[in-house]
């Protein structure tokens, strides 16, 4: 695998080693429920009614403070009844991408799509005006542009008004001309995307790049896509079910990142060692950076996060992955599903992973073309899904495939505890690092006006961040990001 010439940030480079659209009437439409209500992951006292990706809050008591182990868990010894704890509502910024703004693109000649799109709608409650239906030649590992371009003006004539991102349901195409199939319905087919002549180059960069927006059709005109890519059927209805079980379960689990003997493929060491130190101020997150024997770990049970750069990834059947995990190593055909001659981002789903990434043509190691760690375990700790986190740590991603469970989002639900003896807590990672946040209280009635009890910034550190109000006498409380909500 050849560097760039002149530095890993630009030059030259050498080789490194259709048919008709419509909304949803398919044939799995019986399968499709309405929405759920999903819990968020610790019960809460009645009236403390917060739903799943609205987050805000907290942080008078976060600078240094421990997260997510057992001195964060309110004192439940003198617990109030639930008939005298206050409410507590938390008044939402942009959501992000959810099961209403997801959209889903199957491939009706291709019945593991079929199967597939019918698991992900019923799992995660899309609506059926989010589905599109396709019909073109199913199998193949590539499409022809001009082919592409009939199916994607099909596709962005289907699409809800609604909608701001894909979850492709097929496995096969994975590849657009030099282009990758997630970035191609993004962009649409373009030569600027990719470097469609011989060798490899500099590519255009996404305006997703570490953007904060949570509503990127709507604000940058782009729809990220994420395949929801398996061997079979049954390993993709797994997949989907780990990306709904991590919900909100804030899980303790461990980002290894890991530096290898692979001079070429290492080159994201300086960004691993940087998103270790990012972590190391709190108990939110553990990320180790280090050089193991072998360039592998092996039986670990703990795999939030691993990344490498490696052709190929041993060990990995000895490894325990929780719901929600995300790896990827950097190679040059990480996202040719077909495995020629390297591992392919599918393996890691296999282990158990729950996204992934890989390219589908020769990259180079242009370290813009693979996932930046720093970013994506910012994005994805401070709540958003997997599949903007990941979308928004690439930088040039029209070679990149992203595969994976695109709605799974482990962290960004709050934890809101009361007691007599501790009063009113609240735990979130969703703050970002000096953002503000203001505490309103009322006394509940539907006359009564709210009043600013407490406000604050978040820490200067990524992690988790605590508010405590005690004692907390009024009858309600609303959570408010950046500045005061309207009375």
């Amino acid at each position: 695998m050849a560097r760039p010439a002149g530095g890993l940030c630009g030059g030259a480079a050498g080789p490194l080693e259709a048919g008709a659209a419509s909304s949803c009437h398919g044939p799995w439409e019986e399968h499709l429920p309405g929405a759920a209500w999903v819990s968020p992951p610790r019960s809460l006292p009645q009236g403390l009614r917060i739903p799943l990706g609205v987050v805000a809050l907290l942080a008078v008591a976060s600078c240094g403070a421990p997260a997510g182990g057992g001195a964060q868990e309110a004192d439940t010894r003198d617990e109030v009844p639930a008939a005298l704890s206050p409410t507590v509502t938390i008044v939402p910024r942009a959501e992000g991408i959810t099961p209403e703004t997801m959209g889903v693109l199957v491939n009706l000649r291709d019945p593991q799509s079929v199967a597939v799109a019918a698991a992900f709608v019923d799992a995660r409650g899309i609506p059926p005006d989010n589905v599109v239906e396709l019909d073109f030649p199913a199998g193949e590992s590539t499409l022809e542009p001009v082919d592409f371009g009939l199916l994607r003006q099909q596709v962005e004539n289907a699409a809800s008004e609604t909608v701001e991102a894909w979850a492709v349901t097929w496995t096969f195409p994975f590849r657009v001309g030099c282009m990758s199939i997630t970035s191609a319905l993004a962009f649409g087919y373009d030569a600027q995307w990719c470097h469609s002549g011989a060798g490899c180059g500099v590519t255009a960069a996404s305006p997703l790049f570490d953007h904060r927006t949570r509503a990127p059709h709507t604000e940058l005109g782009v729809r990220p896509a994420m395949m929801l890519a398996a061997p079979s059927v049954a390993q993709a209805q797994a997949l989907i079910e780990r990306g709904v079980r991590s919900d909100g379960t804030r899980p303790p689990g461990t980002g290894y990142l890991i530096k290898t003997s692979d001079t070429d493929r290492n080159v994201r060491f300086p960004m691993m060692a940087e998103a270790s130190a990012e972590w190391s101020h709190d108990d939110t997150l553990a990320v180790l950076y280090y050089a193991p024997a072998g360039d592998i770990i092996e039986n670990v049970t703990d795999v939030m996060f691993y990344f490498t750069g490696l052709t190929h990834v041993g060990g990995l059947q000895t490894l325990a992955f929780p719901p929600g995990a995300v790896a990827d190593h950097l190679t040059s055909f990480g996202g040719d599903l077909h495995g020629v001659g390297q591992m392919t981002a599918l393996a890691w789903l296999e282990a158990g992973a729950t996204a992934s990434f890989g390219t589908v043509r020769e990259p180079c190691n242009y370290t813009q073309k693979f996932p930046d760690p720093r970013l994506l375990l910012r994005y994805y700790v401070h709540g958003e899904t997997v599949i903007e986190a990941y979308w928004k740590a690439v930088a040039w991603p029209g070679e990149g495939l992203f595969v994976g469970e695109p709605l799974a989002k482990p962290w960004g639900a709050e934890v809101v505890t009361f007691s007599a003896a501790q009063g009113l807590r609240i735990v979130t990672t969703a703050l970002w690092p000096g953002e503000s946040w203001s505490l309103e209280a009322s006394d509940g009635s539907e006359e009564g006006s709210w009043e600013e009890v407490a406000a604050g910034e978040a820490a200067s550190h990524h992690g988790t961040t605590t508010i405590v109000v005690n004692p907390a006498p009024q009858e309600a409380y609303r959570l408010v990001y950046g500045a005061k909500a309207a009375p």
